[in-house]
């Protein structure tokens, strides 16, 4: 005659204190060996907690930070595809200028270029770039003037003779425009 142990494991329900678990749904989700100890699943109760506390408590300030880098994104996405193949600056279309890196002179990444900036008249005054480790993520506009191309096989970067000390003494940039105040970007200013 089968063992009452072996009884409940062909019913599907798990053998000795893994019971406690029966019927939470957890059991499914927990080695039998980890059921088996109520301390168990106490303990790894306690160990997601604060992960879920701070998966919610993200600060408003890094939403909104988000949000800033997402539009900014989609902008220079619109813009680089509404200009095609035209010549935005330095040779370079829109889209190859996104694609490019600021570096130094040795080559060193000095940021990201993330949206190409223009005038009221379309022309292009300057690149926001996305500086390299910082933390908060952060943002400068580089004039165009002193930038070069700088071709390292199939990459195209553009180079500065700034330093990121230099870059860093730069005033934060507006990521947020005031919509009165400025053209969408790739538009010229209403006539």
């Amino acid at each position: 005659m089968p063992s009452r142990r072996a009884s409940r494991r062909k019913r599907g329900r798990p053998s000795g204190r893994g019971n406690l678990l029966r019927g939470t749904g957890i059991a499914k989700a927990y080695p039998a060996s980890l059921a088996k100890e109520p301390a168990m699943k106490t303990l790894s109760a306690i160990a997601v907690l604060p992960f879920l506390v701070l998966a919610a408590c993200g600060s408003d300030a890094d939403r909104q930070a988000e949000l800033a880098e997402d539009r900014i994104e989609s902008e220079a996405e619109a813009s680089a595809m509404a200009s095609g193949n035209d010549i935005a600056a330095l040779g370079l279309t829109e889209m190859q200028l996104l694609d490019a890196d600021l570096v130094s002179a040795d080559g060193t990444d000095l940021g990201d270029i993330e949206q190409v900036r223009r005038d009221g008249s379309g022309a292009v005054t300057g690149l926001l770039v996305e500086l390299e480790d910082t933390d908060p993520d952060r943002y400068v506009v580089v004039p165009l003037a002193g930038l070069i191309t700088r071709v390292d096989g199939d990459d195209t970067d553009l180079q500065t003779a700034m330093s990121a000390a230099d870059l860093a003494a730069l005033p934060d940039a507006q990521l947020s425009p005031d919509p009165a105040a400025a053209p969408p970007m790739g538009a010229a200013a209403p006539q």
